[in-house]
């Protein structure tokens, strides 16, 4: 019920997006706007030279490509830095790195510092390739995590198909030749497709619609919404599974937490409770408004 009760509320993706993700901008296909960049400052220069230009490449693969079939009327905004820590030469140069994703409107933050693939100077950056590529393999499973995360704070559980995507990715990853860190990739998407992580998933959502209609100013569907949402933040923290989640919410959303819940004393007390790494600016805040 308290779901199809927020639904009613008229919570369509192309409406809530405009308002609380000031990182997506409308779009007629692509899904991505990208900023990357590249150190390969621990190489040698013949090798910096054949990776000249693989930012723009790159770049290019994520704009140009059409990832969610349409879902996402808008571009997400993420931020891609490579740092190439060392090569092994052989009939084709295979590279160890670390990435760094991030994109804002989706509150997403990762590094990966376990990355292998091989690369030849030029080689084209195919979407969809087949055989498995271990180079934009490791993108592509990100960025449908991603999405997974923007589609979930849109609609209730919004993100599952992106992420069974990214989940066969991991699986087609284990069986190629450099399979490096796979299993443990495929170990992560499970932590957002298990059972006991909808209810933390039902919470973003909810959480979403609140400062929708904080935006709106509508006092009665705001006070339901926040109720819901503490409801659930207070079951969610009590999932061991779901603390690193939790952390990384808190982290992110600490303000806009703040001052959906400034106007219940009973729950911004518990709030502070839940959230002591921040209990400062909570206790800051509510002496200010």
């Amino acid at each position: 019920m308290r779901i199809k009760k927020f639904v009613r509320h008229g919570m369509m993706i192309s409406t809530i997006c405009l308002f609380l993700f000031p990182f997506v901008y409308p779009v007629n296909a692509q899904n991505f706007t990208a900023s990357v960049s590249i150190n390969v400052e621990k190489l040698y220069s013949d090798k910096r030279q054949d990776l000249s230009g693989l930012d723009r490449s790159i770049k290019n693969y994520i704009e140009s490509n059409r990832w969610s079939n349409g879902k996402i009327p808008f571009k997400i905004d993420v931020i891609v830095q490579i740092i190439i820590e060392r090569i092994q030469p052989s009939f084709e140069d295979v590279y160890s790195a670390r990435l760094y994703m991030v994109s804002t409107a989706a509150g997403f933050t990762k590094v990966d510092k376990e990355w292998q693939f091989p690369y030849r100077l030029n080689q084209p950056l195919i979407f969809g390739s087949n055989p498995f590529n271990g180079f934009t393999g490791l993108i592509d499973y990100y960025l449908y995590i991603i999405i997974g995360e923007f589609l979930d704070r849109a609609a209730y559980l919004g993100g599952e198909d992106s992420y069974k995507t990214a989940l066969n990715i991991a699986r087609i990853g284990q069986a190629d030749r450099y399979n490096h860190w796979w299993d443990k990739r495929e170990d992560f998407v499970q932590q957002y497709l298990r059972n006991s992580h909808k209810k933390f998933r039902e919470m973003m959502f909810i959480y979403n619609t609140a400062r929708y209609l904080q935006t709106q100013k509508n006092s009665t569907a705001l006070k339901s919404a926040a109720d819901s949402t503490f409801s659930l933040l207070k079951q969610v923290s009590d999932i061991t599974e779901d603390q690193e989640f939790l952390a990384d919410f808190f982290k992110i959303e600490y303000a806009n937490l703040a001052s959906i819940f400034a106007k219940d004393t009973v729950q911004y007390n518990m709030l502070i409770k839940l959230d002591p790494d921040h209990s400062e600016f909570y206790k800051n805040f509510i002496k200010k408004n």
